[in-house]
């Protein structure tokens, strides 16, 4: 009655930077194909010693959080990243891109292969998996943060983006929690008497642009937060899905009204069934704004630390605000393709 129809043998998981490899670990050891790129050959030693499945940027020694270092060496190797990708995994039509923000690899080079690979492969869908820094991180940390999240959402190739964040959780906790989330909607599609959410609905929400967020639903417990409640592992996110999926347990927990008060009315909504438990996941969400905002508030709160006190030490050097935040407060809008890539990069 719940056989599986998995979109296993059609996603590629490509983990960029230490961060991202430890994430893409935890899909390999759920059966999925990763393969993992780093400028550091002790990280990348860490999650795999199988040549066919990783890259180390040639003569690299890692980044130190430099993403400008980390996209100067994607400038001159993207052409043979995109040529292994093609040859090596060239019957995968899903891939996601997985880095964490706040680094120099993952960080400067993961928006800027999710775009090439957007635009270089047509009968793939490009998608980003990203992970925000813990409220305890460095400023650097988070002003890289602040810059990956500019770029990323000026990609217009780019498809499902799902943002998880380590202020919320233990880094560990979420990699394994969101390993389960990523492979319950990739098996979602399950034949059932009282519905199904079939492969060609599942590969659509595959193809949603916009950020991505599951929540749990559970009519017997009480109180409505308890009924309806966004796993804490992702930001919390804007109001405006395009698309709903819902995969229920029990048709008491189609709790559409509270659902939507969340997310909003979607363009569209579907519908299956699993034995274990209930969810929603919503799709077309816009990037978090208010998680956003207050990343770039401690950053700003950071450096003028910094100012203050160089001058009480009369000191002569100091850390320049407008250098170290994006230029805008507002989410960037997309841009050309040339303007893409001739930005990544740019920032100071």
């Amino acid at each position: 009655m719940f056989e599986t129809n998995s979109l296993k043998d059609k996603v590629l998981f490509i983990s960029v930077g230490q961060g991202g490899g430890n994430l893409g670990k935890e899909f390999e050891n759920k059966g999925y194909t990763s393969f993992y790129i780093n400028t550091s050959m002790e990280d990348l030693s860490t999650v795999t010693d199988n040549p066919d499945f990783r890259f180390h940027i040639p003569a690299s020694r890692g980044c130190n959080k430099d993403r400008n270092k980390a996209q100067e060496y994607m400038r001159a190797y993207y052409d043979r990243i995109l040529n292994i990708v093609s040859s090596r995994f060239g019957t995968f039509t899903k891939i996601f891109v997985v880095f964490s923000t706040g680094g120099g690899t993952g960080s400067g080079l993961g928006p800027y292969l999710a775009h090439i690979l957007g635009e270089s492969l047509p009968h793939c869908s490009v998608g980003a998996i990203c992970i925000l820094p813990a409220q305890n991180e460095s400023l650097k940390t988070k002003d890289n943060a602040l810059k990956c999240i500019e770029e990323l959402s000026s990609v217009e190739s780019i498809k499902n983006v799902y943002i998880l964040d380590n202020h919320n959780a233990d880094k560990f906790y979420i990699n394994s929690r969101f390993a389960e989330r990523m492979d319950s909607l990739l098996n979602i599609s399950r034949p059932d008497v009282r519905g199904n959410i079939d492969i060609a609905e599942v590969e659509t929400l595959l193809n949603v642009k916009g950020n991505v967020v599951f929540a749990d639903l559970t009519s017997e417990a009480e109180g409505l937060f308890n009924q309806f409640s966004i796993d804490s592992i992702f930001t919390l996110p804007v109001k405006g899905s395009q698309y709903l999926a819902y995969s229920l347990k029990d048709d008491k927990d189609f709790l559409q009204t509270e659902v939507e008060k969340q997310f909003g009315e979607p363009y569209d909504f579907f519908k299956g069934y699993n034995p274990n438990s209930s969810f929603v996941v919503a799709f077309g969400l816009p990037f978090p704004k208010i998680r956003m905002e207050e990343i770039q508030f401690e950053v700003e709160n950071g450096v003028d630390a910094f100012n203050k006190r160089d001058k009480v030490q009369g000191l002569s050097f100091g850390v320049n605000a407008t250098v170290m935040q994006p230029q805008q407060k507002e989410p960037a809008k997309p841009k050309a393709m040339n303007d893409i890539l001739g930005s990544f990069g740019a920032r100071k």
